[in-house]
């Protein structure tokens, strides 16, 4: 590559655009009304029928609670006008064929060497034995998520939105756990309820061990998985 005889300022209106062309959505500065954007987002886009943020919506699809800082402007384009070609990882399709006859089709949430867990398209769990599972199909990479069909100034609306979200915010009206009006009082943890399970191990004997008795050896096993979450981009971080 050669040289290039320029300007100081025509150098540094050229770096300035090159940096751009790779931040965040998060970091520029993208018109449309949010406003307008968040409304067809829950509306008449029913965008939140499939995608939840900041706890509002469902949770088929990737939470956008922080899509702003993950993707730029062009890719939140992109992922809304052509889904397939970026899809996020853990939610391509598969379909599995069962020995019953019955499919089961959505994303493939785990698999070991004996069983398989799908979350279907309404968001409910499937733990499937490989023994009753004839087939699992990938097929080609495509995604479940439809092109988004809207005119021009809806599409900047619902850009420019995700463009905002840039993490769950903290609620300010909640109060603190050490206020009266809300929270757990210590003296409760120190001295439970039988039953309660008022922190992360049960008790502060950490023993995990509960005396409710609604699940007994008679019932245990009419237990099954209603959920189930997939930490995303997990293959990056193995050795």
């Amino acid at each position: 590559m050669p040289a290039f005889d320029l300007p100081a300022n025509m150098i540094d209106s050229l770096a300035a655009m090159i940096v751009s062309l790779n931040a965040v959505a998060a970091e520029s500065n993208v018109p449309g009304d949010q406003g307008a954007g968040r409304t067809y987002f829950f509306g008449s886009g029913k965008c939140a029928t499939c995608h939840m943020v900041s706890g509002e919506g469902s949770a088929v699809g990737p939470d956008l609670s922080g899509v702003a800082r993950e993707l730029t402007v062009d890719q939140i384009r992109e992922a809304l006008l052509q889904p397939a070609a970026r899809i996020a990882p853990g939610y391509e399709a598969v379909t599995a064929k069962l020995r019953s006859g019955e499919t089961v089709r959505g994303f493939e949430r785990s698999r070991t060497k004996y069983d398989v867990v799908i979350q279907d398209l309404l968001g409910k769990v499937h733990p499937l034995s490989l023994d009753a599972v004839t087939m699992i199909d990938a097929g080609q990479r495509q995604s479940l998520m439809p092109a988004l069909k809207a005119d021009g100034a809806e599409v900047q609306n619902l850009v420019a939105f995700l463009s905002g979200l840039t993490g769950v915010k903290l609620n300010a009206a909640v109060p603190a756990r050490n206020d009266a009006s809300g929270g757990i009082d210590f003296a409760r943890i120190l001295n439970p309820k039988p039953g309660d399970w008022l922190t992360y191990n049960g008790d502060l004997s950490g023993n995990r061990y509960s005396p409710l008795t609604q699940v007994n050896r008679e019932n245990v096993n009419k237990l099954s998985l209603q959920w189930a979450f997939s930490i995303p981009l997990w293959r990056q971080f193995l050795p």
